[in-house]
Parts: C-alpha cells; structure tokens; sequence
C-alpha cells in the first residue's frame, strides 16, 4: 500500500524483531492516519537532498515496541516517527542539513553510529522543532544539538559604527566561499551596504536572496527570501548580516549583506542618519517581514474558518499535507497559506481531496462527456482520447482537471499523473498538486491579493466564479484568526 509517491506502509511497518518473533507489525486505523503524516514528512526530507532514503524503522505496535525496549508512549509505537539513512551521505551530515532546512518536526536526533530519527507529534499539537544527538546505544541519554561542542559565541558577531553607505556593485559581487566556521567578524563598517545591528533592511536582489544556516555560501539554503522582503539586522561576521525575520530578537540565519538595503537606524544612534532608502513598489512577493507561519496553523485554528459541517476530524486527518505541499513549494507565508484554505473551501468543502461529482455543466449523456475531446471545454482542457473526459475530471484539494493539467503538474511534482490519474486524491500528492498549482500562478496570485482582488484570485484557479462566496467568506475568517 502506498502511504505516499515514495514511501510504502511496507516499508514504514518492516521490522526484523517482528519478523523473527511472527508478529504481524500491523497499524491501527488511527496509527495508519499517523503514517500517512509521518510519510508526508519523510517526503519533505527526500526532497531536501533529491535522493532515496533507506528506512531502517518506523511502525512499532505495542507488542514490537516492547521487544525492542521502546516506552510505550513512543513516537514509533504511534506511527509518528521514523529511522533513516540518506543515499550516499553520513547520518550526522544528514542531520545537519535537515537541521538547517525549513523542514518542520516534532524531534530530529541523530542517533550516533546507527541512524538519523524525526518524529512528529499528534495531530493538532505544536511541533517544537527539537534538535537532539544520542551518543550512545538504545536506552542511552539524549542530549541537546547535534554534536557536543557549543554553537559559536554570538559575541563573534560584532556591531560597529554607523558608516555612510558605499556604493555597491551590480549582482555581479560575488562574494568568495569561506570556510564553515569563519574567522571573526569583519566590522560592520565594511560591509558595502549601510546595513548596522538592529536596523531594518530590505532585500534588493532581483531574483530574491538565499537565508543561509551560517556565514558562507558552504551553509545550506533555509530558503529564499523575494525582492522586497524586510528583515531586521541584528549584526554580521564579515560580508554576512545575521538577521531576524520575525522582529522578535531571535536570529534565524545569515544573508549576503551587499543585496540588502537599509530603511532605518538603531534607535540607540544619534549619530545623524542617512536619508532612508525609497520604498520598494508594491510587488507581488510576500508581505515585509512575511515568514512561514505552517507550524502554528493547527486543525482548531482551520476549524473556525470552515462551516460547522465540516468535520474537524477531516481538517486533522489532512491539513498536515495541505501544509507540508506550501512547505515544499516556499508558500508558507500567511497570503498563501490562506489562499490554500480559501481556495479547499471553495472547492472540497469537507476538506478532503475527492473526486468531482457530476453535473449538468460536465455530464450530458454519460458521466463527463462535455470534457471529452471534441467539446469546446474538453478542448481546452487538452483532452485528445476518448474518455480523456472521465479519465482526468477534477480530483483533490484543488479539483485538478484535464489532460493537460494532470500531465504539467504531474510533471512538476515528479508522479506520472497520466498515468496514475487518481494518485490526485492521495493526500500527501493532493497537497502537493495544490501547492504546485498555486505555485505556477504566483505572481498573479500575489498581486490580486495585495490588491484586495480576491475574485481575480480565485479566478486565476478556477477559471471562473464558481465558488467565489465560500472563497470569499474563509479568506476573511482567516484574515481575523490566522497567525500573523
């Protein structure tokens, strides 16, 4: 049975201590809804690094996990964690690198010299994103980070005077790769922007600008911040700034310092200061400042924006792929993630991926002749065989429909759609499909909802208005409930 694209209940569920003993090490309906999210996750992870994971365990039950020395509340024994390996790199560098990814999870412990864990939390509880090593066998201490020896001292990054700014070149300043662990900070005098501890500043990259794990390009990618974004600047180690996203003091990475530009001054400096840089124009990216909010999203938040019919125990079962999908396609922030709500509301009310039903606007005299090839509509829809038209009606979170539709998005998200048509209502592919679809119509998507367009937003999915009422009243629910 496929959990999800890449990972099977198998594979989740295989265990040699079951195996010798004869136990069948099957999951409970509860503990295969576990699973699923729990592939949902491993899915985010394979992705990271583009290459196979070997599972050396997942599902325990009860009788297993005993065997196996585990507590009965562990996250094994309830189909919410996992063991791996990544193809062709060592556990410790695996673990840093989802260490230092948007990847959200309960736990992720590196288990030394036998497997890299993650793990999640029941449905509907905050994931505390905790970092763990485990130097010894099973049953020794878990202790706190990766490796034993203590993060840099933040005292390496030094603030320095306030320095009129310099010109910067073009996007051709390439800054050279340094080592992982860089030699102290440069001050920030030198950096070639006017960029100083605690000031706001806006990136100017046109294509966008890499938040890094550390100060040099060898640290991965967290993620990509759009032209336009705001961030506060709590200090630099050479031409790196170390920067808040949130505006709550908590540094969440390095950026390259020569692609940003001041807005403001410390308020501690009574040194004049330089004239503000313009106002970037409006722009179909993300809010100032905007950050990925999927983590605090939980079913009971959802649950107030959808109608009393809609069973809190579907939003539990499936927002946790609604949210890994906007994960995986950078769409976290707070628009898009209630553009995704919005746009479930106005298209699978119940919150769950489902097939489209028939009407008199796709069935005439068999069931979805109208999209079949030689219709206006099924022409539009690049629909070319017969029963090309039932093959590929709407399907998922989204209602994703025709030919052409299930073979580009299918192509983008890596499933032969075609193929395998009704992979569509796959939880975990159906979240992706709608964050792919979303994806492609970004930019639009973003400018409608900048501009208050929000019929222009859902037409941009639908094509029409159809649903535009329910679109229209959960987006503003979620404007007054949803995280900022």
């Amino acid at each position: 049975m496929q959990l999800t694209p890449n990972f099977s209940l198998e594979e989740l569920t295989v265990s040699d201590t079951a195996r010798r003993k004869g136990i069948a090490n099957t999951p409970t309906a509860a503990h295969l809804r576990n699973l699923r999210r729990t592939a949902a996750l491993l899915e985010e992870v394979r992705a990271l690094f583009g290459v196979p994971l070997q599972i050396t365990s997942g599902y325990r039950n009860p009788q297993v996990n005993a065997l196996v020395g585990g507590v009965p509340t562990s996250a094994h024994a309830l189909g919410l964690a996992a063991d791996f390996h990544v193809k062709g790199l060592d556990d410790l560098a695996a673990a840093r690198r989802i260490r230092d990814s948007g990847i959200v999870f309960d736990q992720l412990i590196y288990e030394a010299g036998r497997c890299v864990h993650v793990g999640l939390l029941p449905a509907g509880s905050t994931l505390r994103r905790q970092v763990l090593r485990q130097p010894g066998g099973p049953g020794s201490p878990v202790l706190p980070g990766l490796e034993p020896e203590p993060a840099p001292a933040l005292a390496a990054v030094r603030p320095a005077a306030v320095v009129p700014a310099v010109a910067v070149a073009p996007a051709a300043t390439v800054v050279p790769a340094t080592p992982a662990r860089a030699s102290p900070a440069a001050p920030l005098a030198l950096l070639p922007a006017e960029v100083r501890p605690a000031t706001r500043a806006v990136v100017i990259a046109r294509d966008g600008l890499r938040l890094r794990g550390g100060p040099s390009q060898d640290f991965p990618a967290r993620r990509t911040l759009p032209s336009g974004t705001v961030v506060h600047v709590l200090g630099s180690e050479g031409l790196w700034a170390l920067v808040d996203l949130e505006g709550d003091g908590q540094a969440d990475g390095f950026m390259n310092a020569p692609f940003l530009r001041a807005l403001d001054t410390p308020d501690e400096v009574t040194a004049p200061a330089a004239p503000a840089a313009p106002a970037i124009p409006a722009s179909p990216a993300p809010a100032p400042g905007a950050a990925d909010i999927t983590a605090r999203v939980t079913p009971a938040l959802v649950k107030q924006t959808f109608p009393r019919a809609t069973p809190l125990s579907s939003i539990t079962a499936n927002l946790p792929f609604v949210l890994a999908g906007l994960r995986a396609r950078q769409l976290g922030d707070r628009a898009m993630v209630m553009m995704a709500l919005a746009t479930i509301r106005a298209e699978t009310e119940g919150f769950v991926p489902i097939d489209e039903g028939r009407s008199a606007f796709n069935t005439r005299n068999r069931p979805f002749d109208l999209y079949d090839p030689g219709t206006t509509v099924g022409g539009n829809l690049g629909n070319t065989e017969p029963g090309d038209g039932a093959r590929f009606k709407g399907r998922g979170y989204i209602q994703l429909t025709g030919r052409d539709n299930y073979q580009r998005i299918g192509r983008q998200i890596g499933i032969d759609l075609v193929v395998r048509p009704q992979m569509a209502n796959d939880p975990g592919v159906a979240g992706l499909i709608l964050a792919q679809f979303l994806k492609n119509k970004e930019t639009a998507v973003r400018t409608a909802l900048a501009a208050g367009q929000l019929a222009k937003a859902r037409r941009l999915v639908n094509g029409g208005s159809h649903g535009l009422d329910r679109f229209t009243d959960t987006w503003e629910r979620c404007v007054a409930l949803l995280p900022a």
